[in-house]
């Protein structure tokens, strides 16, 4: 029996904490080991894909290898960018080196931006003590819409794995843009956690 599939490929800097939010989201452990594949079973429906429910397959980008293997961002059916507000340079690289490499890789899939370990604003008094300026939200969230050639940044979104905070708002929204594809059914075993809402 056929199923319905999203490759997500996720890029960002190193120590952004996307690890931890793919580890929290799939297996619901705040763990920083990163492992082959994310796989997550979701209840969001899309009306062109026949209302049956789709299974998001996330696949975290190794900065030394993956970059020179293009094949990963041109079979991605969405692209999520992460960074992290305490690392102002890790957001400064989305488009000095993520959209530059997606281009390179000749990927034209829908872009979602994402701000990892959201829980740390709380502490921005703190960072600013000791001389970091946190990424402000809405200088990020003026991203979401930006076209870059044939790229184009479709929305933003904030998200903690620590607080279990919007994980699954990603996972919609990649639902919501992504170019979903047909594939051959497999034994099934993923973890499914439930979504209240449904894709119109």
């Amino acid at each position: 029996m056929a199923r319905k599939s999203l490759q997500v490929a996720v890029v960002g800097d190193s120590g952004v904490g996307k690890t931890s939010f793919l580890n929290k989201l799939a297996y619901e452990v705040l763990d920083t080991t990163p492992r082959e594949e994310y796989e997550i079973s979701t209840n969001v429906n899309r009306p062109d894909v026949g209302g049956r429910g789709v299974t998001v397959e996330f696949k975290e980008a190794d900065e030394e290898t993956d970059l020179e293997q293009p094949i990963l961002f041109r079979n991605a059916g969405c692209i999520l960018i992460c960074f992290s507000p305490e690392i102002p340079g890790s957001f400064h690289n989305v488009t000095r080196k993520w959209i530059p490499a997606l281009q390179m890789a000749g990927s034209t899939s829908p872009v979602v931006l994402v701000c990892c370990k959201s829980d740390l604003r709380k502490k921005s008094a703190e960072f600013e003590r000791e001389g970091i300026t946190m990424v402000d939200e809405d200088i990020a969230a003026e991203l979401a819409g930006s076209k870059f050639a044939d790229l184009e940044i479709k929305e933003y979104l904030e998200c903690s794995a620590l607080e279990d905070s919007n994980l699954m708002d990603v996972v919609e929204t990649c639902a919501k843009f992504g170019r979903i594809r047909t594939v051959l059914n497999r034994p099934n075993n993923l973890p499914i956690r439930p979504m209240t809402a449904v894709m119109k």
